[in-house]
């Protein structure tokens, strides 16, 4: 009797090991669900962003002959020479003069209507999705701006249709089979004076861009010009941020950086990332929700700024 009765407790014994390894299976089971479920849902957060600013570097027709939007072969022709030979090229009268005062004007007035926030910074110590501001290191103001008044959006259009030309020679900034993505444009506005933006690289993480295109429209700025290096920290070029100026630069693989403004008019600019569309899918679908986290600590810190920047520039509270 005693005998079978330890030959049931051991039986009972397996057996309760044997539930506790299946619960632990199960509990992994459910964790692995809820993993995918969350990267299902980031993936499909990424595919809506991706697909409402998915470039279509060939625009219909209408816009395609349109005067405005096309560019002159000798454009391309220089800029592939230049950035074959060192990932920056750059073309002055992009535009023309009055058409870059328009752009500068719609750019002020987003401003003025929907107050930019700080430049935001990616990483800090922890790395990873945190954003934080701050001006010593980065001092614009900013916003992603999809919905354009007609200034803006004729500067884009040249834009694309500049990049689907330069798409056609085989540069590995500008991949004929995979650059089919266009980020918002990003407006800027530098005060006229202030820190510029230190050295750094677009694209240091597989984040997708691969072309940054900065358009400048001012006309009284003092400092504030773009300085490209290489990977090594040899310089290529400093620019002047000058009116009606478009610089094209290899996101990947050029650092650069803003120099502080020292007078004269706040310094404005309207920057494109051109980008690997595969890339810039897993990349967002990698990163979590913006909206989680220390984002939220972010955009009360911006919003602070803004408030004693805007506060400042009315000469006290409003």
């Amino acid at each position: 009797m005693a005998r079978e009765m330890e030959r049931l407790e051991e039986s009972l014994s397996q057996l309760n090991a044997s539930v506790g390894m299946l619960g632990s299976r199960v509990r992994a089971e459910e964790a692995s669900v809820a993993a995918d479920v969350a990267a299902g849902e980031r993936l499909e957060d990424a595919r809506r962003s991706v697909s409402a600013a998915v470039l279509g570097l060939c625009r219909e027709d209408a816009d395609a002959s349109d005067e405005a939007a096309s560019v002159p072969p000798e454009m391309a022709d220089e800029l592939e020479g230049a950035l074959r030979a060192s990932g920056v090229g750059w073309t002055d009268g992009f535009l023309g003069a009055e058409a870059a005062r328009s752009v500068r004007r719609e750019i002020l007035d987003f401003d003025a209507e929907t107050a930019f926030e700080p430049g935001e910074l990616a990483g800090g110590r922890g790395g990873g999705d945190e954003r934080f501001v701050r001006e010593a290191v980065r001092a614009d103001r900013c916003c992603f701006q999809a919905a354009l008044p007609p200034a803006l959006d004729a500067l884009v259009a040249r834009c694309d249709a500049l990049v689907a030309s330069l798409a056609e020679r085989g540069l590995d900034c500008v991949p004929t089979d995979r650059l089919r993505h266009r980020g918002d444009p990003q407006l800027a506005v530098y005060e006229p004076v202030c820190a510029g933006y230190a050295t750094h690289v677009d694209n240091p993480n597989r984040n997708g861009r691969r072309l940054t295109a900065v358009y400048y429209a001012n006309e009284a700025c003092s400092g504030g010009e773009l300085a490209c290096f290489r990977a090594d920290g040899s310089r290529v070029v400093s620019l002047a941020p000058q009116n009606d100026r478009l610089v094209l630069f290899a996101s990947e693989r050029i650092l650069h950086e803003v120099k502080p403004t020292v007078g004269g008019s706040p310094r404005v600019a309207a920057t494109v990332w051109y980008c690997d569309y595969d890339e810039t899918l897993e990349a967002a679908a990698a990163s979590p929700r913006r909206e989680d986290g220390p984002r939220a600590g972010a955009r009360a810190a911006m919003a602070a700024v803004t408030a004693r920047r805007r506060e400042a520039r009315r000469g006290g509270p409003a």
